[in-house]
């Protein structure tokens, strides 16, 4: 808080000038006389009751928390005053006073402070003022008093002090910080029953008549109590008497980080709990206790005392003291720690207890556990037990350079009082004298280590004696990117607990002070380590490993990557291979494939898409000392669906004649892409690559036809059909056929009727019957001529392979002969006569219609010719 504090005081009077803002109270809002000069003459007091009286009393603002009311540059003569020179009550409205000088000898308080919130009092100026600030109700709320000077207090009245609070219970706070108190004879801060206080960064010079830099006390008898106190980073000096630094009787508390010097008490607490006593400093007491703790339930840990009387006494239960160091401890009874018989469930764990009489002083106590601490030159006894005890451990603990470690009275009655806790014991720098005979593990001593005054107590595992410590240590990594931290591990022999730690990492700057130091190179090189290591008693090793780690330049990676395909079919696999630059190596790599599959970590991974779609590739290259690179292809994949082949095939025709070809038809499913075709036709021929194929086979027989079908991504569907193509004998055919009649009258009907072969059958027949009219495509046709003359009747047949028979016969078609008169016949004679141009004869031979024969191929010619 105090660095915030510090960043933001400066000098602000302009800001009432510039507009409103939030109150702050660690802002300066004016003052230190800088703007503004004081008056030259003293004021007379304000009384404020109100907001209205507050109101005509400022000199500017308007009370909000960004432009608080002021009232400043006041002088006050206290002694001419009957009451407070500022008297504020019942107001809530913001409020600083600064830049405000009173001065006495006065005892009555000066500033009160009554019921009222959100006050500032600043950059204040009292002198030899019994109370320069007095505050008082339970309503009081969000009071700053900082920057102030109080001094030359000559008025002592034990109730009194610069700074007094009664009663108050804020819920914001009350916050004093960055005051001088000095040359008092009354407390620099009293603070009665008063709960959520804070108190930092004040200094505290010269009090006297046994008072207290900081007082907090609480009234049980009438249930008003203390809680919730804050005390830091404060200095107290010089505090005489039987005053103390800090004297705090809280329900809960916190006092850290104060330095308080030369005061006949460090820091006190009685009648409370919880209070948490650390980092403090105590140096130059005299006549008194360091620490005195009788607050339940508190800690008081790494904390620094010096040349007190008693270094920590406490007389409370349930309180831990561990960690803290204690040093020149030789005034009057001289303890470094002690107890009483009201000690109850405490612990004393890892201090450090040096230049004693008495290293602790167990009064008394009940249910304590006493480890882990060093206790070196004590006077008298390192642990001394002169009452009694109950239930206390002593174990894990180093003592050295005492007239006798551990003294107990025969008096004194010890209820389970153990110098061990059953398996760890004590470290007796006399062990070795007193025992000579003893041997040992490695861990501990044969022969029990006892305590002297009284038989009884033993140390059943003592510790060995004084070990002399090794300096070695591992790094984490020797060769490193500048800019990268190395993180070095002692692991020599730590001899009698090392407590100092030099190490050189051999660049600028490079030394620290630590059991597991981390440092961070900045420069490219090659560098030793050193280690030096003290132990607790002065022993020292040292190591130099040269050229132990080589910084290399941080180069940065940048990631980039190649495919071999960007379009595949699901299940198929891309190889990606990195491009980039990998920075320092070693270089993790981190590939995202878009398709929810767990990342990759190699450096070219081979992945396979399970699922159609498009995706996005993403890689991240972090090189050795944790550079990054991100690189990312938007869409890059594309994944098409793996559709598979389906054969199937058709030929025509299945039966076929030797020496004819079969066209064969493809009719399945294709698959992906380009699909290739692989026919085979089981007659020891060629396979055929072509989509629809023409194929003669080579003799006759049956053959079975098998059709593989190959889609671009490899997919492969075979279909065979077993004995699918028959091959025939090429038969011939023959067009032979007769007639029922080859000579008769027009009109009548004659009937052909086929009499050849039809060679490879599915054979088409043509028949020409020579008069011109429509042929017929009948196996068996008949026919009628309308008119007389000589036909020739042709029979043309086809069959399936194509094979042609032709054939013919003669057709005599003439007019009706039946029933001629003489007449007719004489004409006939006649027009014969005529015809042949001379002197004919003729031999008419007449045939019963009725009597004709009944196949063309049984008679001759239908008539004889004689020529004359």
């Amino acid at each position: 808080m105090r660095k915030i504090r510090k960043r933001y005081r400066i000098l602000l009077l302009v800001v009432f000038l510039c507009g409103s803002v939030s109150f702050n109270p660690y802002i300066n809002y004016g003052g230190n006389n800088e703007f503004c000069s004081p008056r030259s003459s003293e004021d007379t007091p304000i009384s404020i009751t109100g907001e209205s009286e507050l109101i005509s009393a400022v000199d500017r603002g308007s009370g909000t928390a960004g432009d608080p009311y002021v009232i400043e540059n006041r002088i006050f003569n206290a002694s001419d005053l009957s009451g407070p020179a500022i008297r504020i009550s019942v107001t809530h409205s913001y409020l600083i006073l600064q830049n405000i000088t009173i001065y006495g000898p006065i005892l009555r308080y000066q500033i009160e402070i009554a019921n009222a919130k959100n006050i500032w009092i600043k950059n204040c100026t009292f002198r030899d003022i019994g109370v320069a600030v007095y505050m008082s109700g339970t309503i009081v709320d969000n009071v700053n008093i900082s920057d102030c000077l109080m001094e030359d207090n000559s008025i002592y009245t034990p109730s009194y002090a610069f700074i007094k609070g009664n009663g108050l219970e804020p819920e914001m706070g009350i916050w004093i910080y960055d005051n001088t108190i000095r040359n008092s004879s009354i407390d620099g801060i009293q603070m009665y029953a008063s709960s959520n206080v804070t108190i930092f960064d004040n200094t505290f010079d010269t009090i006297y008549n046994s008072r207290y830099g900081i007082l907090f006390w609480n009234d049980f008898m009438v249930g008003i109590e203390t809680d919730n106190i804050t005390i830091y980073n404060n200095t107290i000096k010089n505090i005489g008497g039987t005053g103390a630094g800090i004297n705090v009787n809280t329900l809960s508390g916190h006092i850290y980080n104060n330095a308080i010097e030369n005061c006949a008490y460090g820091i006190s607490s009685e009648d409370g709990s919880y209070v948490r006593i650390e980092n403090n400093t105590i140096d130059g007491d005299l006549d008194g206790y360091g620490i005195a703790i009788a607050s339940n339930h508190s800690e008081i840990i790494h904390n620094t005392l010096k040349y007190c009387d008693t270094a920590i006494s406490i007389w409370s239960f349930n309180t831990t003291v561990s960690d803290n160091y204690i040093d020149y401890v030789a005034f009057g009874v001289s303890n470094g720690i002690s107890t009483s018989s009201d000690t109850l469930n405490f612990t004393l764990d890892g201090n450090y207890i040096n230049n004693t009489r008495l290293g602790f002083n167990l009064q008394g106590g009940t249910n304590g556990i006493i480890k882990d601490n060093i206790v070196k030159n004590s006077i008298v006894r390192s642990i001394w037990v002169p009452n009694d005890l109950t239930n206390i451990t002593i174990f894990g603990n180093e003592f050295y350079n005492a007239s006798a470690h551990i003294d107990a009275s025969l008096s004194a009655t010890y209820t389970n009082f153990h110098l061990d806790n059953g398996s760890v014991g004590n470290y007796w720098d006399d062990y070795k004298s007193r025992y000579p005979a003893a041997t040992h593990n490695g861990y501990y001593y044969s022969i029990p280590y006892e305590a002297t005054g009284v038989g009884g107590l033993f140390d059943n595992y003592p510790t060995i004696g004084d070990e002399v410590p090794t300096a070695d240590f591992d790094v984490n990594e020797t060769e490193i990117v500048a800019g990268m931290s190395v993180e070095a591990e002692f692991t020599g022999e730590i001899g009698n607990l090392i407590v100092d730690y030099q190490w050189n990492f051999g660049e600028v700057a490079g030394n620290e002070t630590v059991a597991v130091p981390e440092y961070t190179y900045t420069s490219p090189g090659i560098y030793d380590i050193s280690l030096t290591v003290t132990d607790s008693d002065g022993d020292i090793a040292t190591i130099t490993k040269g050229n132990h780690i080589t910084v290399l330049p941080d180069e940065q990676p940048l990631a980039n990557f190649d495919q071999n395909a960007t379009t595949i079919f699901e299940g198929e696999e891309i190889q990606f291979t990195f491009t980039g630059n990998t920075g320092n190596t070693p270089v993790e790599y981190q590939w995202d494939f878009g398709d929810e599959s767990p990342t990759s970590d190699e450096q070219n991974p081979v992945h396979a898409y399970l699922g159609g779609g498009t995706y996005t590739v993403s890689l991240i290259v972090t090189d050795f000392n944790g550079d990054t690179s991100h690189h990312t292809k938007i869409d890059l994949i594309t994944v098409e669906i793996d559709y598979f082949p389906v054969a199937e095939f058709s030929g025509i025709p299945t039966t076929v004649i030797d020496g004819k070809s079969v066209q064969f038809y493809w009719g399945g499913v294709y698959g992906n892409g380009d699909n290739s075709f692989e026919w085979c036709f089981g007659d020891s021929s060629p396979n055929s690559t072509e989509t629809y194929p023409t194929h003669v086979f080579p003799g006759v027989g049956t053959y079975s036809i098998t059709l593989t079908i190959t889609d671009e991504d490899g997919d492969i569907s075979t279909l065979t059909k077993e004995d699918y193509i028959t091959v025939i004998t090429d038969l011939l055919p023959s067009a032979n056929f007769v007639a029922n009649n080859t000579s008769l009258e027009i009109n009548e009907t004659i009937q052909f009727t086929f009499t050849g072969n039809i060679g490879n059958g599915g054979e088409s027949f043509q028949w020409d019957f020579g008069d011109g009219t429509a042929n017929s495509t009948l196996t068996n046709p008949t026919h009628v001529y309308t008119t007389p003359g000589d036909y020739t009747v042709t029979l043309t047949v086809e069959d399936t392979d194509g094979d042609i028979a032709v054939f013919s016969i003669e057709i005599h078609i003439s007019e009706p002969k039946v029933g001629l008169g003489i007449w007719e016949i004489i004409g006939i004679i006649l027009g014969g006569l005529a015809v042949v141009g001379g002197t004919t004869a003729a031999i008419i031979v007449v045939r019963n219609k009725k009597k004709s024969p009944t196949r063309a191929e049984n008679t001759d010619s239908t008539h004889t010719k004689y020529s004359m």
